[in-house]
C-alpha cells in the first residue's frame, strides 16, 4: 500500500470511529497541502524520508509480554514505567505508582482539554502526527510537586510480522516549583521496517526544574522523526539530552521557547553512527525576553558510511537584553567515507548580549594515538579509548546514575572496550 493511501485510509477510519474532529481535519488538509519534505526544501536538504516511506507499513496493536520488554528496562532504577507498543499505550506492560500531585494518563482522556494548535509549518510531520495520532502520554506534575521517581516512557516498535508506522503524541505539563526527570526511549523488536513519528510538547511553569532524556536505540531498519517543542516560563530550568546510538534515518526537531525572564535552557546531544545511517539534529532556541541563558553542546562520532547533520539556531529578540547563549557542535570522523554537515546559526536583534557558536570536524589526534600505542595498547583499543573520552563530555552531564552507567556500558561495548567493565 502506498504511504499516501495508508494515511488516507487511517484518517477515514479515525474519523468514522471518533467522529469528525475540526482540529484533526485541519491538520490532515495541511499535511496534504505540504506533503512529505524532500531535499529541495532548505530545512530538509540532507534528509530524504521519501525512500523510507516507500515501505509497506501498517498501523496495528501488538500483544507483547513483560518478558519481551525486560531487555529495555533499568533494573537498578525505580521508575514510573509507561510502555507504548507501536504508538499505543499498553496498560498491561506499564507500571505506574500513584503519587499525590502527579497525573499520568493516556492523552486520549484529555484530548479536548489541551491546546493542539500547530505552531510550525516548516515541519509537515507535525501535521501528519496531528492527523493520525490517537494515543500517547499526558503528564501533569502539579504545582510544588517533586516527582519521587523518574518517569520512563518506553516506546517499542514490534515489527516481527509487519513493517510498522507509529504515531504517539506526548503532552507534558510541569507546574510551578515542580521537579521531574523523564526518560523517553525508542527500541524495536523484529527485522521488518518501522517508522515512528512522535510529537512531544512541554510546558514548564515558573521556578520548575525538569530533565528530559531521549534514548534512540533502534536498528538499521528503524527510522524516526522526533519533534519536541518546549515552552518555558519565568525562572524555569529545562535540560534535554538526546542520545542517538542506532537507527536508519533519524530526524530530531528540538525547539526551546524562553518566554519568561531568568530562564535556563540546556540542550545536549551525542550521536554515534556507523553503517549507512543518518541522524539530522535540528534545534532552535528562541530568546524572547531578557536575562535568559541557553547552553547547547552536540557531539558526533561517525564511522563507515554514516552521515551526521547539525543545524542549530539561536534567536535573540530585540527586547531580549542580557542574554547569554552558547552553542557548540563537535564531530569526529572515524572513516574517510563518513560525512558531517554542520551549520550553527545566530540571529541577534539585541545589543547587550553574550553569544557564541562554533563547529569543529576532525579526526583522532595522532599524537594521542601514538602515546597510547607506545604504552602497549593496540591501535584499535587506542582509537576506542579516545572516542570514549570524546563522548564523555555529554554522558557526564546525565544526573541519573543508573542511566549514565547503562549508556557507559553500551558505548564501551560498541567500541569493543567491554574488558574495562
Amino acid at each position: 500500500m502506498e504511504f499516501s493511501e495508508l494515511v488516507e485510509n487511517e484518517y477515514n477510519i479515525i474519523s468514522q470511529t471518533e467522529g469528525e474532529n475540526g482540529f484533526r481535519k485541519k491538520a490532515y488538509q495541511q499535511f496534504l497541502t505540504s506533503g512529505i519534505p524532500t531535499t529541495k526544501h532548505e530545512e530538509w536538504k540532507y534528509t530524504d524520508f521519501n525512500k523510507v516511506l516507500k515501505n509497506d507499513y501498517i498501523i496495528n496493536h501488538s500483544d507483547l509480554k513483560k518478558e519481551d520488554i525486560s531487555q529495555f528496562l533499568f533494573p537498578e532504577m525505580d521508575v514510573n514505567l509507561i510502555v507504548l507498543v507501536n504508538g499505543f499505550v499498553s496498560p498491561a506492560l506499564s507500571e505506574i505508582k500513584k503519587q499525590k500531585g502527579l497525573e499520568i494518563k493516556n492523552i486520549q482522556e484529555v484530548e479536548k482539554e489541551i491546546n493542539q494548535d500547530i505552531v510550525s509549518s516548516a515541519n509537515p510531520f507535525l501535521f501528519l502526527n496531528a492527523a493520525l495520532s490517537t494515543n500517547g502520554i499526558y503528564l501533569n506534575i502539579l504545582d510544588n510537586t517533586i516527582a519521587e521517581k523518574p518517569i520512563y516512557i518506553l516506546n517499542i516498535c514490534d515489527k516481527k510480522n509487519n513493517s510498522v508506522l507509529a504515531q504517539p503524541k506526548n503532552y507534558i505539563k510541569i507546574g510551578r516549583n515542580a521537579q521531574v526527570k523523564i526518560i523517553e526511549a525508542y527500541y524495536c523488536i523484529g527485522t521488518n521496517n518501522s517508522f515512528t513519528n512522535v510529537y512531544t510538547e512541554v510546558h514548564a511553569a515558573e521556578n520548575s526544574v525538569s530533565e528530559l532524556y531521549k534514548l534512540q536505540i533502534g536498528d538499521n531498519t528503524s527510522s524516526l522523526v522526533d519533534s519536541t517543542n518546549v515552552y518555558q516560563s519565568e525562572k524555569s530550568t529545562f535540560t534535554c539530552t538526546t542520545i542517538t546510538l542506532n537507527g536508519n534515518i533519524i530526524r530530531n526537531n528540538l525547539n526551546l521557547i524562553l518566554n519568561g525572564e531568568y530562564c535556563e535552557g540546556n540542550m545536549n546531544g551525542l550521536y554515534m553512527l556507523n553503517g549507512n545511517t543518518l541522524v539530522d539534529n535540528h534545534s532552535s532556541v528562541d530568546h524572547a525576553v531578557p536575562n535568559c541563558l541557553s547552553n547547547e553542546l552536540y557531539k558526533g562520532i561517525l564511522d563507515e558510511k554514516s552521515t551526521g547533520v547539525f543545524n542549530g539556531k539561536i534567536f535573540v529578540r530585540k527586547d531580549a537584553q542580557k542574554t547569554n547563549a552558547y552553542q557548540s557542535n563537535k564531530n569526529l570522523l572515524i572513516s574517510d567515507d563518513a560525512v558531517v554537515n554542520t551549520k550553527p546559526q545566530l540571529e541577534i536583534w539585541a545589543n547587550d548580549v553574550k553569544c557564541s557558536h562554533g563547529a569543529t570536524i576532525g579526526k583522532l589526534d595522532k599524537d594521542m594515538l601514538f602515546y597510547l600505542e607506545a604504552r602497549g595498547i593496540s591501535k584499535k583499543s587506542a582509537r576506542a579509548i579516545l572516542m570514549n573520552a570524546f563522548a564523555h563530555d555529554v554522558i557526564d552531564r546525565i544526573s541519573l546514575a543508573p542511566l549514565k552507567d547503562y549508556l557507559n556500558i553500551f558505548i564501551l561495548n560498541r567500541l569493543g572496550l567491554n574488558f574495562l567493565n
